[in-house]
């Protein structure tokens, strides 16, 4: 299962605000740049815990977690 439906630009543009790009922001967190990459190309998923982790380590506060890390993309439909 893949968070494809997710739009995380508002999380990565404050990846890079704090931490100037996803290799240090994996850094801080003990993870390797793919694999915040793969969260943030919607290809791997992040548990609660996790969720968590990020947003402490970022300075997201817990009322905003749901529209930084929960933002559905929105779909264009075509019209003819």
């Amino acid at each position: 299962m893949f968070n494809k439906d997710y739009d995380f630009r508002e999380l990565s543009g404050i990846i890079t605000r704090v931490f100037g790009s996803q290799r240090g922001f994996a850094r801080a967190l003990g993870k390797s740049e793919s694999y915040v990459s793969e969260v943030l190309r919607g290809n791997r998923i992040l548990r609660a815990t996790e969720i968590d982790k990020w947003a402490s380590t970022l300075g997201v506060p817990e009322t905003d977690i749901g529209r930084v890390f929960f933002t559905h993309k929105v779909h264009e439909t075509a019209t003819i």
